[in-house]
């Protein structure tokens, strides 16, 4: 466990996910899958996949929600706010101009997170 509801398990899997999601976007940025623009298809399509997992991990008691707000009865927020945000950050990045722009970006994205845990974790303790 790294932080309350991050553990290594779901760290790598989002380092693994993402590796895996911009490997499946086509060349072709305007290409379209199902009449949706296929970063959004494939980035939904994997959303609902990810999801799917937790519900059949969840139904076979090897996964657990404790928040009224995310659980099986509430997965399409999970759909949303817990992949589809990823996977639509992850393709923004991924087609960004210059490799520079990319490593702005995902150091500011890292500078949030880093003043996240000094804030909540360090100064206010809640994790």
């Amino acid at each position: 466990m790294i932080f309350i509801g991050l553990t290594i398990e779901i760290s790598l899997f989002f380092a693994v996910n993402g590796i895996v999601f911009v490997k499946l976007l086509p060349a072709d940025r305007n290409l379209r899958i199902l009449g949706i623009p296929n970063r959004w298809a494939i980035a939904i399509a994997l959303s609902l996949v990810s999801v799917g997992v937790e519900l059949l991990l969840h139904a076979d008691g090897v996964f657990h929600w404790y928040y009224w707000w995310w659980n099986v009865a509430t997965f399409p927020v999970i759909v949303v706010f817990g992949y589809l945000t990823f996977y639509v950050v992850a393709f923004i990045v991924y087609d960004m101009p210059s490799r520079a722009r990319q490593l702005r970006t995902v150091g500011a994205l890292a500078m949030i997170d880093a003043l996240g845990i000094l804030v909540f974790g360090v100064i206010l303790g809640w994790i």
